[in-house]
């Protein structure tokens, strides 16, 4: 008998689709069930996060008569049967209009707030992206965690990504990786909306100006084309967070400021993020001032 099956992802509202969703989606229709992300009499319901702020989320009393499976980091470290892992995702069931996926999983750092090695090890290849590539994109995403640890599959994939014409979405690079070696392979790839880099803490910062004048040196526009995640774990490296911003930021290139999604944010918190994160106040004028008008604005 051919089962109902509701499709749920946490948060609701999230920029980048649930990819375990879409794979689940793709082999339940294969056996022939049908798949909603709002049937309202289920069979079988699937939530899945990748958030720990998702656990506690208890959707059972909303579908007493369907049987529940939690997923995602959020919740557990369930994984895909490999028949599921590797099938082509269901696009269509998010109306996702780009392909996605990873071709490495794991990293080779070991960063405290930093779920992946502990729940995917070190790095390793995982598959080529011909095998969730929907030919009808001219767009793909890879969700890599450190795409460049791998320097042979990284030639690999991304000569495959610039033979096909894609561009590519990227999840963001490990500066420190960057390389004279790699850094004209990178450049040529079409990468939107920027080349995105990681920036976690003050103890990067040399090798983030020296990598900052390799780019300028091999024709990136660091203002128009390059941005760095600035990550905040707490309140309480709000100063070093704030140094790095302005340090990118003397040096002509763009912040990201990224703040850790467990902790509450605080008000200054909130106000360096509005600042660093939406251009047109970054670049015209300095995080004080930025304060100081918010204030006379809000009286």
């Amino acid at each position: 008998m051919n089962k109902k099956i509701r499709l749920i992802s946490l948060p609701e509202k999230t920029k980048i689709p649930n990819l375990a969703l879409m794979k689940l989606s793709a082999w339940h229709k294969q056996q022939g069930d049908h798949v909603s992300i709002d049937e309202p009499e289920p069979d079988l319901v699937y939530i899945s996060s990748p958030f720990s702020s998702a656990k506690g989320n208890d959707r059972s009393m909303l579908f007493p008569d369907a049987e529940i499976e939690y997923g995602g980091y959020g919740f557990n470290d369930k994984k895909l049967p490999d028949e599921i892992e590797h099938i082509m995702p269901d696009y269509s069931i998010f109306n996702t209009h780009y392909s996605m996926g990873y071709t490495t999983r794991g990293c080779i750092r070991s960063c405290p707030f930093c779920i992946v090695p502990k729940m995917e090890g070190s790095i390793k290849k995982h598959s080529h992206p011909d095998e969730f590539w929907n030919k009808d994109h001219d767009t793909i995403m890879f969700l890599d965690n450190n795409w460049l640890a791998l320097p042979k599959w990284f030639d690999e994939i991304s000569k495959w990504v610039l033979d096909q014409d894609l561009t590519l979405m990227e999840h963001g690079m490990d500066i420190r990786l960057v390389t004279e070696k790699n850094i004209d392979r990178i450049r040529a790839l079409r990468i939107k909306p920027y080349y995105k880099f990681a920036y976690d803490s003050s103890e990067m910062s040399y090798i983030i100006i020296e990598k900052l004048q390799l780019l300028q040196d091999h024709g990136f526009n660091l203002k128009q084309e390059v941005s760095f995640y600035v990550y905040l774990n707490s309140d309480q490296e709000f100063d070093n967070a704030l140094h790095r911003c302005k340090l990118l930021k003397e040096h002509g290139t763009n912040a990201y400021l990224m703040f850790n999604i467990a902790e509450k944010r605080t008000h200054r918190v909130k106000l360096l993020q509005r600042w660093a994160n939406r251009r047109w106040h970054y670049w015209a004028c300095d995080f004080e001032d930025y304060v100081d008008s918010y204030r006379k604005y809000k009286g």
